[in-house]
């Protein structure tokens, strides 16, 4: 298996499930995957995120749906990593993205903002403070 020490700009790195009932999903993956869970957190808005961990290495977010989406349906996000949010969301916006959630600060994590791409798919993009790899997540998965 391929390791990764780092993402570059424009590199998938992150993955999280919004889920109605967070503690639900929580009871479902760690039973089917194995998951540690450390959290819970806060989220901007309210609810909670929990992050999933494999032998002490971060691999996905499970957090609760936020309210404000109006959404009701659970859904997985993939983030991409950015060197700057602010830039690539302007970026985004003059190639036809939508956004979904302005930038905020999820420190001490790193920044990020939601968008949709002309089509209407989601994701996010992630600035972490280096582009140091921040888990396991892609050091068990991509490469193989």
């Amino acid at each position: 298996m391929s390791e990764h020490k780092t993402y570059p700009a424009g590199v998938p790195c992150w993955v999280e499930t919004l889920q109605p009932d967070a503690r639900g999903a929580l009871e479902f993956y760690s039973r089917l995957f194995g998951w540690d869970l450390a959290g819970p957190g806060p989220m901007p808005g309210g609810g909670e995120y929990f992050v999933a961990q494999i032998e002490g290495d971060d691999v996905a977010g499970i957090a609760t749906l936020p309210q404000h989406l109006g959404a009701t349906a659970a859904v997985w996000s993939t983030h991409i990593r950015v060197d700057d949010v602010d830039a690539c969301l302007l970026k985004a916006k003059r190639a036809g993205a939508t956004v979904l959630a302005a930038p905020f600060d999820a420190l001490p994590a790193g920044r990020c903002a939601v968008l949709a791409d002309p089509a209407g798919a989601a994701f996010g993009i992630w600035q972490a403070p280096s582009a140091k790899a921040p888990s396991a997540s892609t050091n068990r998965g991509l490469g193989q």
